[in-house]
């Protein structure tokens, strides 16, 4: 037979993954897929923070880079998205004269 916090441990990544999962699907169904995507990689700086805080290990300069360029796409996407949602809820100032 297994050992209990074997099965302790897999009920608990069941439990996290099913969570994760279905976040996903919500965050999926709230915005869209591109940019529930391009949030999922900023796994990629909070590691790399993570690193840092917890354990003291200090990357190279191109992890760094790296996950600035990671948050810095992720920013230009939200920002263009925003901009479109603006401009899809102004209404046309031409049509409301006549």
């Amino acid at each position: 037979m297994y050992p209990l916090n074997a099965i302790v441990n897999l009920k608990v990544n069941m439990a996290i993954t099913f969570i994760s999962d279905y976040l996903w699907i919500l965050a999926m169904l709230m915005t869209s897929p591109l940019i529930v995507t391009m949030g999922l990689s900023l796994t990629i700086p909070l590691a790399l923070l993570g690193d840092f805080l917890f354990k003291g290990q200090l990357k190279g300069l191109f992890y760094w880079f790296g996950a600035i360029l990671v948050l810095a796409g992720f920013s230009i996407v939200n920002i263009k998205r925003d901009d479109a949602q603006n401009e899809d809820a102004e209404p046309d100032r031409n049509t409301e004269d006549h």
